[in-house]
């Protein structure tokens, strides 16, 4: 078990480098003249080993890279290895590279390399040789005692510990961590040839068993897996999904397997729960199940990703990873995603050769794509800079100043000007900095060449879009701006919004009290303070929402009753995504489960509250579309005469619609507000492309 280590580069794997494992490329194995491996880009940057601190002597570690190559071919074969391997087989001398079947460890040459550990375990009653432990430990409890003056000091004056009890129940072992121990274990060839008259300890004799093996080979054998299979990608995009979903099962049921092993540690972990890295719409794991963990259930998930990697690129001729890229393309990202995660859990453990996805299917998205790509007006959003910083006021993108530029982190623009005013800016739609801090960072910006196309169409059929928003239905306003996804399901966080002082919500009687009575109260949009209200509301499908169902998913027996209904658990407001923390609930002493979100459909004027929320958005780019596209002046102030009557009378409309005013008088203006819109339409058809 102990040759996975030659899998790892011990100079990547010292610096904390992700990318520890050897390849036959950029991170060829070397070794040096003390038969420790390190990769071709190492030898580089050190001078001396960073285990034994020898000086480094170069040559090419044929050994390891046949391990690599080996491992490589079939990644499963690692994890299959390391499942059925125990402690006590044989494993591969570090320095001469043959099988060693009883390894031995060099306790001198350790205490002399100062990496061997020390620790007290309790006697068994078994006799054992002395390998220089007593003296070890004797001498440096002596050295650390010698460390502090204040501390002999203080020790005057504290009561004698009973040393011979201490002696008569523990005894002082070594340690050692676990990639030393394997580039430290010796043949007995080479112990009789380098290491005459030395101290040499098994494996057992140093206090490790089975489990610690596995324990300590774990990290190793699941990133190596994990690393190599996300790397295997196929044209089927659903059977890649697949392949890492299983694998990511796999690695949380032997982590839970070897990890959770005293009842104590199980109960301890029952809200726990691991987020999927496949997919948010993967259910996350919880480690409430580590005690249905078999090992015939592991085998069983062994094979299946056999299979699943044999079988990856058979007949790669699919095109679900283009409907993919199409789907969010055109912002239907959480639509596609929840499709393919919805199929790729019926087929739960069949066997499959070809896309799950039927030639039905595959055409019914792709009608979907061509009918949802002539109307885009619910991805109006995304044509604007929303600084959470500057309340109220959000850019609209353009080529200049305001140019769009892309998180690294969530993939969603902010405009350069705002970054450029704050180089601490965080995204407000994932909470993650966009820069690094320190000295000697290059801060590149990264523009968005697709919003500034988006934008471009929204100018030059402004008077088109106008009218699709005052005739649409308020759901095909419905849009995430933290998943970046069209939606239908969208929802806001009363505790936030109450809390950061908002006026996008009221109630009605208007009373300040705690939110649990405003649950009992009538919720209301209220008009002047909308504005801004899309950064701040979630969908249904954000990961924080997911996730919050998921963990709760055991307690909604605890719930009571006048807690359920349309108030939903799970926050994603801004203020928990800029903040990076959880919702504080709104009572301290309440049960974490309460709910706080609630489905903006279940709040009084959300049809008006949609159009109100967006009324500024189209009308800018209205504004926009006419300064840019009518080029005489004349025609132009015309227009723009036009747009500042229509833009008071739809104010005027919806300000007293939310008053539910609805009479002749509200009838009789929104046919004016129609006739306008025709006025405009034939404005726009003559003027455009008239100069002067």
């Amino acid at each position: 078990m102990l040759h996975f280590v030659s899998l790892v580069c011990s100079g990547c794997d010292s610096l904390g480098d992700r990318d520890r494992f050897f390849d036959n490329d950029k991170k060829r194995p070397c070794v040096s003249s003390c038969n420790h491996s390190l990769c071709s880009q190492c030898f580089d940057k050190f001078t001396e080993c960073p285990i034994c601190k020898e000086p480094l002597v170069r040559s090419e570690n044929y050994q390891a890279r046949k391990i690599v190559e080996h491992f490589k071919e079939n990644p499963t074969m690692i994890i299959e290895k390391w499942w059925n391997s125990t402690a006590n087989g044989s494993e591969t001398c570090s320095h001469c590279h043959n099988d060693a079947k009883k390894p031995r460890f060099c306790v001198t040459c350790g205490l002399q390399k100062k990496y061997l550990m020390m620790c007290r375990v309790p006697k068994d009653g078994i006799e054992r040789d002395d390998a220089e432990e007593q003296e070890e430990w004797k001498r440096r409890q002596e050295e650390e005692t010698r460390k502090s003056k204040k501390y002999l000091i203080v020790n005057e004056f504290l009561p004698k510990s009973n040393s011979w009890y201490d002696d008569k129940k523990m005894r002082p072992v070594f340690g050692c961590p676990f990639n030393v121990m394997a580039n430290q274990l010796l043949c007995a060839d080479c112990c009789f040839e380098h290491h005459e008259d030395h101290a040499l300890r098994t494996s057992e004799q140093l206090m490790y068993i089975d489990a610690d093996w596995n324990k300590s080979a774990l990290k190793i054998v699941s990133d190596f897996i994990w690393y190599e299979l996300r790397s295997r990608k196929s044209k089927c995009l659903i059977k890649t999904m697949r392949l890492h979903r299983t694998c990511e099962k796999l690695i949380h049921f032997v982590k839970c397997f070897y990890t959770y092993t005293e009842p104590s540690d199980r109960e301890s972990h029952v809200k726990g729960r691991w987020r999927s890295d496949v997919n948010k719409y993967f259910e996350s794991l919880s480690r409430k199940n580590v005690d249905s963990v078999s090992r015939e259930y592991v085998d069983e998930l062994i094979q299946s990703l056999s299979i699943q990697l044999k079988y990856l690129t058979y007949h790669d001729d699919c095109k679900c990873d283009d409907i993919w890229n199409q789907m969010h393309k055109i912002s239907f990202g959480n639509q596609v995603e929840k499709l393919f995660v919805k199929v790729i859990n019926e087929l739960e453990d069949r066997e499959i050769k070809d896309c799950p996805l039927t030639d039905m299917d595959k055409q019914n998205i792709q009608n979907k794509v061509e009918e949802v790509s002539k109307h885009q007006i619910f991805r109006i959003y995304t044509a604007f800079c929303w600084n959470y910083t500057e309340k109220g006021v959000f850019h609209l993108f353009d080529n200049n100043e305001h140019k769009p530029c892309v998180c690294p982190n969530c993939n969603i623009s902010t405009c350069l000007e705002c970054l450029k005013s704050n180089w601490l800016y965080k995204c407000s739609f994932c909470g993650e900095a966009f820069f690094e801090v320190g000295l000697g960072i290059v801060r590149e910006f990264n523009e968005d060449v697709n919003i500034l196309e988006l934008v471009g169409l929204y100018k030059r059929n402004c008077v088109d879009f106008l009218e699709e928003w005052w005739r649409c239905e308020p759901s095909h306003l419905g849009f995430c701006l933290s998943c970046s996804s069209y939606s239908e399901e969208l929802e806001i966080c009363v505790f936030c919004e109450f809390l950061d002082k908002h006026k996008a919500l009221k109630t009605k009687p208007k009373i300040e009290n705690s939110i649990q009575m405003r649950q009992n109260l009538s919720l209301e949009f209220n008009y002047s303070g909308l504005n801004d209200f899309p950064i701040r509301w979630q969908c249904s499908d954000c990961k924080k929402r997911l996730h919050s169902n998921w963990v709760h998913s055991q307690c909604d027996s605890s719930i009571p009753e006048h807690w359920k209904g349309t108030w939903r658990r799970g926050c994603n407001h801004i203020l928990t995504r800029i903040l990076r923390s959880k919702c504080k609930c709104y009572d301290a002493n309440a049960d974490e489960c309460e709910y706080n979100s609630i489905t903006l459909k279940s709040i009084r004027n959300y049809e008006f509250a949609m159009k109100v929320a967006t009324m500024g958005l189209i009308f800018r780019i209205l504004k926009s579309g006419i300064e840019e596209n009518i080029t005489c002046k004349i025609k132009r102030g015309e227009m723009l005469n036009t747009y500042g009557l229509l833009k008071s009378k739809c104010r005027y409309f919806f300000i007293n619609s939310m008053k539910e005013e609805i009479n002749e008088e509200m009838n009789r203006l929104s046919n004016e507000i129609n006739k306008e819109l025709d006025n405009l339409k034939i404005q726009w058809k003559n003027y455009n492309g008239i100069t002067i």
